[in-house]
């Protein structure tokens, strides 16, 4: 999921990545949502569960202090299995002497939230 992030007032954009990867248990437990009951259910299933995850950690929360990167990888256990999310963000633009935390929880339940409105009637 990649998002872009522009504060009303601000010389900077933050743009932030987020790379999900399953194991064998819960790429199985994707599979079978998605083949009982739709590609918008598996992934609305999916977000669910990477809602409760960062909503759990405060670690999942990158504070960028200048314009390189943060990148970092987290794993959590779900039911069934384990995720990995690879976490990259970065400030692009003009630097305010400010540090920046990218509240990734609410980017991830923002995205679910519209995914969930938008898919409901499919």
């Amino acid at each position: 999921m990649t998002f872009v992030e522009q504060v009303e007032g601000q010389p900077y954009t933050c743009f932030t990545n987020i790379d999900v990867l399953a194991d064998e248990s819960a790429t199985t437990a994707y599979l079978a949502t998605l083949r009982g009951h739709g590609e918008h259910a598996a992934k609305c299933r999916l977000l669910e569960c990477l809602c409760k995850l960062v909503d759990s950690r405060e670690d999942i929360r990158p504070i960028l202090v200048d314009e390189k990167p943060f990148q970092k990888t987290f794993t959590a256990d779900v039911a069934p299995g384990q995720l990995s999310l690879r976490v990259i963000a970065r400030r692009l633009g003009e630097d305010t002497g400010r540090n920046i935390i990218i509240n990734t929880s609410n980017l991830i339940r923002d995205a679910f939230h519209h995914y969930s409105e938008v898919t409901k009637n499919v």
